[in-house]
């Protein structure tokens, strides 16, 4: 059995991965220029999502009734801080351990469109390589 891993290429990239035979990136999976469109900036560019604008948008387009009422109050998480806590193993530098885009236009029509574009950049990543697997055994 062959097993393969996807990682969207921003984070392989962050995490100092090279694509190979078993690890393979999602193009642009993320897409923070996208992300930051639909949510807006925050106090400083994203560079990762965790418990971010952007999860809760795709939680509130899949499973509405697991989102908790005042989402849109919660403070912002920049990711700088989101990497500090990690790198340093410090859990005070972010203790709500979230990190990314804001909250404040998140939204069940947002993660409809988040949604869209990252199964559409999935499927393309996995098409790639089916054609690149049938090749090798031709």
């Amino acid at each position: 059995m062959k097993v393969y891993a996807l990682i969207d290429s921003e984070r392989a990239e962050r995490l100092g991965l090279r694509p190979n035979e078993c690890l393979v990136p999602i193009e642009r999976g993320l897409n923070f220029p996208m992300l930051t469109e639909l949510l807006g900036r925050g106090t400083e560019p994203a560079a990762s999502t965790h418990a971010d604008g952007w999860e809760v948008s795709l939680m509130l387009h899949y499973y509405p009734e697991m989102v908790r009422p005042g989402y849109r109050q919660l403070p912002e998480s920049p990711s700088s801080r989101f990497f500090e806590a990690i790198t340093t193993g410090d859990p005070t530098k972010n203790p709500n351990g979230m990190g990314g885009l804001p909250f404040d236009k998140a939204s069940a029509a947002i993660g409809k469109k988040i949604a869209d574009y990252r199964t559409y950049r999935l499927s393309e990543a996995i098409k790639l390589l089916l054609t690149d697997r049938q090749q090798t055994h031709n």
